[in-house]
């Protein structure tokens, strides 16, 4: 019968293009990752081998390796991974966005040294992955991770500056979901992270509800007078704004459904004291005092990223600070924060005359309410370098309270 050679050649061309792709896809791959990136990395990649079902689109990658950078003293990889399972959906060929249904990562081992000054050995990685930043009305890219799970991860960091050494150990990470799609797979994982840290052990984990219509998945995050000074050494020398110091305590809920579109709500209570951020003056090095409080408190109804909406309830801010300067030219001397036109240019934004401009989505197509903000306290100095002499501002004792902000400004404040 025709059709019934027709059924047996189709039946015959998917087995042998699964069973080709079987054989040859694992060596051309690994070969082609390997070079690609260490090209990209400047390292140099090792893979012990991958395996790949067609059938079931299933890729395996065991014994991934970056090597320390050149000259180093140091013999042992910098990066290990001892196995990546990825399992890829159907859905991602007609969605044209990767859809996965699990990941998991096995034993990935970092080795970082921290040169003092907030420099470390992966800089030249990090130089070479650097991009520049997407235009503003740039949609964000389409994804939907499911079931995805780290364990076994260690880091090691090794501090010249003082000789410290600082070891996370049993680093495990569980989530049900990332996705910026709208998708409905099953989850099957449940939301946690637990590490132990110089010996001190950290874990949050939540519950989640599989077999439920919704596909509800809770996570609480509580942290208390959480001291950040002793980690900020450890933060990019080249950030435009440093952290001079921070006492952060959170007490948040995360929400993970799937049914019936992927979501995540975060709600529950942010509160940061004596915080202070600073810039560095141009051509100095020096640090100055741009903005500092003594507390801010805020309190999160329903945060929802994947759908770019905020409802907050009450912010309060006490003792705030901030230091402002005009340079002769009549512009805000704020190093890093306020690019000029050629860096607008070279990082591909859309001047804002442009019709691209005037017509993308204002703040990033994020809406926001805020039930009320309450300024206590508050102190402002300025000094303005446009006029000839140069004209100084001092107030102090600053209060402002307002309710019912929303953007875009809609309704009235």
């Amino acid at each position: 019968m025709p059709w019934l050679r027709r059924l047996f050649w189709l039946v015959f061309a998917v087995l042998s293009v699964w069973g080709l792709s079987w054989v040859l896809v694992p060596p051309l791959a690994k070969h082609q990752l390997e070079r690609i990136a260490s090209d990209k990395l400047g390292r140099e990649i090792r893979l012990e081998r991958l395996e790949f079902k067609p059938w079931s689109l299933e890729l395996t990658l065991w014994g991934l390796s970056m090597a320390s950078a050149p000259g180093s003293a140091d013999r042992q990889p910098q990066f290990e991974l001892r196995r990546l399972y990825v399992d890829a959906s159907l859905a991602s060929l007609f969605r044209l966005a990767p859809v996965v249904n699990a990941v998991q990562v096995e034993a990935p081992t970092m080795r970082l040294t921290h040169l003092g000054g907030g420099r470390y050995d992966i800089d030249d990685i990090l130089q070479r992955l650097r991009v520049p930043d997407a235009p503003a009305s740039a949609a964000p890219p389409g994804f939907a991770l499911h079931n995805l799970v780290l364990s076994g991860g260690s880091l090691d960091l090794t501090d010249r500056a003082d000789g410290k050494p600082h070891a996370l150990r049993e680093l495990s990470v569980s989530l049900p979901f990332l996705s910026s799609l709208a998708s409905q797979r099953e989850v099957l994982v449940q939301p946690q992270l637990a590490f132990r840290f110089n010996g001190s052990r950290f874990e949050a984990s939540g519950n989640t509800a599989p077999f439920a219509q919704t596909r509800r998945a809770d996570l609480q995050l509580k942290l208390k007078d959480l001291d950040l000074a002793p980690l900020l050494a450890y933060l990019p020398a080249d950030l435009p704004v440093q952290l001079g110091a921070a006492v952060l305590s959170t007490d948040l809920r995360l929400v993970f459904e799937t049914v019936p579109t992927t979501s995540l709500r975060i709600s529950g209570s942010l509160q940061a004291d004596r915080v202070k951020l600073q810039v560095a003056q141009p051509g100095t090095g020096v640090r100055s005092e741009l903005l500092a409080w003594e507390q801010l408190e805020l309190g999160i109804d329903d945060l929802r990223p994947l759908e770019r909406q905020a409802r907050l309830g009450v912010l309060t801010l006490r003792g705030p600070r901030l230091t402002v300067s005009r340079d002769a030219g009549g512009q805000l001397a704020l190093p890093g924060l306020t690019p000029t036109n050629a860096t607008k240019k070279e990082a591909g934004q859309p001047d804002a005359t442009r019709p691209e401009a005037l017509n993308a989505a204002p703040y990033g197509g994020w809406t926001l309410t805020l039930a009320r903000i309450a300024v206590q306290a508050g102190s402002l100095s300025w000094r303005d370098h446009s006029t000839v002499p140069a004209a100084a501002l001092a107030l102090q004792g600053l209060s402002l309270t307002a309710t019912g902000l929303a953007l875009p400004l809609t309704p009235p404040l």
